[in-house]
């Protein structure tokens, strides 16, 4: 079995001193480094971008608003009006949601508990 051809209009690889390797490096630019302008300041987590004090159950409303529309999903998967395989998705939406509340949301909620942020 004959190796085909190679194509001489093709892109050779990359080579060094001719044999195939590692590219030699390029030497840097010289060129001064600019500085980054400064960052403004990180309000604290108890304000919002206003300065304003937020609520200390922020976190529960949106646990809260979080369940509230999953509910919305089981009932849909409820309404007889539906059909059967719409409503069959709606379960499995609804399943995964809870599934993922309880790894992320509840988790979350555990962690702040024990590291006595909540």
């Amino acid at each position: 079995m004959s190796t085909p051809a190679r194509d001489r209009t093709a892109p050779r690889p990359a080579t060094v001193n001719g044999t195939s390797g590692q590219l030699a490096r390029t030497p840097r630019s010289s060129a001064p480094r600019v500085a980054a302008p400064p960052r403004p300041a990180i309000p604290p987590a108890s304000a919002d971008a206003s300065g304003e004090e937020l609520p200390a159950d922020r976190f529960l409303d949106r646990e809260i608003s979080w369940l509230a529309f999953n509910e919305r999903v089981l009932q849909l998967a409820e309404n007889e009006s539906i059909p059967l395989l719409e409503r069959v998705r709606f379960c499995a939406i609804f399943a995964s949601n809870l599934d993922e509340f309880f790894m992320v949301r509840v988790a979350g909620l555990k962690r702040r508990i024990a590291t006595g942020l909540a």
